[in-house]
């Protein structure tokens, strides 16, 4: 049996059926997350479903927002935060 054999088999027995069309290091990638402990995979899930969620702004409105944002901390007019304000800990 070759590796690609191997690998094809492995994705077989574990449902990799039930994702078409995803890359081979997708389904790879589905099998360890769905070996994760629940508490993990549904903090993942969160995680995963806010980055797909249309908050509504197109790209163009999302990156003058962005540059507004980067002036005002050029600028001084935004202090921004402090690396253990954004990490809770000190650098």
């Amino acid at each position: 049996m070759t590796v690609g054999q191997r690998q094809n088999s492995t994705c077989a027995q574990s449902g990799a059926g039930k994702l078409p069309g995803l890359a081979l290091t997708s389904v790879f990638l589905a099998e360890e997350v769905l070996a994760l402990p629940t508490e993990q995979r549904r903090m993942l899930a969160k995680l995963l479903m806010e980055s797909v969620t249309d908050d509504g702004r197109s790209d163009e409105e999302i990156r003058m927002m962005l540059r507004s944002r980067l002036e005002d901390l050029k600028s001084g007019r935004d202090a921004g935060m402090s690396f253990a304000e954004v990490f809770g800990e000190k650098a």
